[in-house]
């Protein structure tokens, strides 16, 4: 569904004239190009250099294509990637507008999990129950960030979701 939806974005567009917008239906055993992996193989895992590079910049709850649970906590997927007429339109305002922000499903391979301790897509804070029991919300050495008088993250580094990662290089 995933790439049915992008597909059918990336080609068939929002803001193009309905003579002009295409519809192509999801085959999960398609191969993609690059790969020779179809579309069902890469659902259950993704190369190790996708994750290595991909994983640690995609935000929690989201997959490392753009598709996000938001709210948080709802099951509901959207592309955050979604836009009309190269104008970004998925946003808090228009979340629950399926034209704005298209429905996807996401990628399990390649999902950020939103822990209840972390701040993710769509929760802009951890759970209150985190406060008090002293767990960390970040990963490792990351520090935490984003949140009213946490520090900004070192060179090198940015905010995502609550925790410093190294910026790509």
């Amino acid at each position: 569904m995933l790439l049915e939806s992008h597909l059918r974005f990336v080609f068939g567009g929002a803001g193009l004239p309905a003579q002009r917008r295409f519809t192509f239906a999801y085959d999960p055993s398609a191969k993609i190009a690059g790969s020779q992996a179809s579309c069902e193989e890469l659902s259950v895992t993704q190369a190790s250099v996708c994750l290595d590079t991909c994983l640690p910049i995609t935000p929690n709850g989201c997959d490392c294509f753009g598709c996000c649970e938001l709210p948080a906590e709802s099951g509901k997927y959207v592309w955050i990637g979604s836009a009309a007429q190269n104008v970004g339109t998925c946003d808090a305002a228009h979340v629950n507008d399926p034209t704005a922000c298209r429905p996807c499903t996401p990628v399990p391979s390649c999902f950020n999990e939103c822990d209840p301790c972390e701040v993710c897509v769509g929760r802009t804070s951890p759970a209150a129950s985190c406060g008090s029991n002293g767990s960390p919300r970040c990963s490792g050495s990351a520090a935490a960030c984003g949140q009213p008088g946490e520090p900004s993250c070192d060179a090198g580094y940015y905010c995502i979701t609550g925790c410093c990662a190294a910026a790509p290089r």
